[in-house]
């Protein structure tokens, strides 16, 4: 009896040196001490007193999941979520006011990688409108496994009261190519058919070749930039083309709670618009990024 109470003892232990890890048995005991090899099978423990102590994997505490889902609820696990809202105003000799509000979902594994956004936009000076606009886009990746091509499918909806056409949905596939991967750095780009479909004053349905590029440079653990530039080809008017461009710039603003400032650009070019229609769509903007 007196050699198991021992045992115990030793094994719940806390130990403190250089590079300690805790391990936790299934049983509630825990071990301390430095982690010198782990396999998917067991985990090999220098201990103090124990020595070289091998133990199974099947016999410690899974770890709690990273990213439990939503609310801890386990929808949208795994899943990166944050919501973005930025507010401004003025008021004096000219009265403004600006909203923007949206949310982020990105998920990637070794076989997919998903991509939704949407955001809105609403600016009013003088108790006039002057902009009011909905974007969304959705994105999915077919990831081929120890290989740098993939496949594409997806679309981008956007809602504008202040366009000649109100609603205007694009649609996209095709193949993609990772040129560069690394922790710190990703560029990929994308080629493929794409239908765009507008409604409003403006009724069009027309054909187009989508040639995208993507990078994604982090920066440090709390600066992120991202860049996403596609080109839209009209296949029936040659010279015809819609540009798209995106740039954001993150940087976190506490190690403590999941908050980051926002600062980006949009930009929609058309070479072909109305008389009194600008081919430049710029919209530039600051927000604050909430992850949950």
């Amino acid at each position: 009896m007196r050699r198991t109470t021992w045992l115990a003892l030793l094994l719940i232990l806390p130990v403190t040196q250089a590079g300690a890890e805790t391990l936790e048995l299934v049983n509630g005991d825990k071990l301390s001490g430095e982690v010198v090899e782990r396999t998917e099978d067991h985990v090999v423990l220098d201990h103090a007193v124990l020595g070289r102590v091998t133990v199974p994997t099947a016999k410690l505490e899974p770890p709690e999941p990273v990213n439990p889902g939503l609310f801890g609820t386990g929808f949208l696990r795994g899943w990166k979520r944050s919501i973005e809202m930025g507010l401004s105003g003025a008021s004096g000799n000219s009265e403004t006011k600006d909203l923007r509000a949206g949310i982020n979902l990105g998920y990637e594994d070794e076989t997919r990688r998903w991509k939704f956004e949407a955001r809105y936009l609403f600016s009013e000076q003088d108790h006039d409108t002057s902009q009011n606009n909905f974007r969304t886009i959705l994105n999915r990746d077919f990831l081929l496994p120890n290989s740098r091509w993939f496949f594409f499918a997806g679309g981008r909806y956007d809602w504008d009261d202040f366009q000649n056409w109100e609603h205007r949905l694009t649609l996209n596939g095709g193949p993609g190519y990772e040129f560069f991967t690394s922790e710190s750095f990703n560029l990929r780009g994308r080629i493929g058919p794409s239908l765009t479909i507008q409604r409003g004053d403006d009724d069009d349905v027309k054909g187009e070749l989508l040639l995208g590029l993507e990078a994604v440079w982090r920066i440090s653990d709390a600066q992120t930039l991202n860049l996403s530039n596609s080109i839209f080809p009209a296949l029936s008017d040659p010279g015809e083309f819609r540009n798209v461009t995106d740039a954001d710039w993150t940087v976190q603003l506490s190690e403590r709670y999941p908050l980051a400032l926002k600062l980006g650009i949009e930009n929609d070019y058309e070479s072909d618009v109305d008389p009194n229609t600008e081919k430049n769509d710029l919209k530039y903007y600051g927000s604050l990024l909430y992850s949950f």
